[in-house]
């Protein structure tokens, strides 16, 4: 999460005008860049993650759960 966010935080910093809308996250594992996306632009209106192993998407799946009843 720290080296994504940190990524994205140089990036908002270097184009403080881009504001994106939606997320493609290709091998996705738990949603970790989804968790470092929504942090800097709280107005992402989409995303789509894709992850194969079943194992590591039940693992995001529980922290979504967790995270949205926190």
């Amino acid at each position: 999460y720290a080296a994504v966010r940190a990524s994205l935080d140089v990036l908002s910093e270097a184009r403080p005008d881009y504001a994106p809308k939606t997320l493609l996250d290709i091998g996705a594992g738990p949603g970790t860049v989804l968790w470092a996306a929504l942090d800097v632009w709280p107005d992402l209106e989409q995303a789509v993650l894709i992850e194969a192993s079943a194992a590591v998407r039940r693992v995001g799946e529980a922290l979504a759960t967790e995270a949205m009843t926190a």
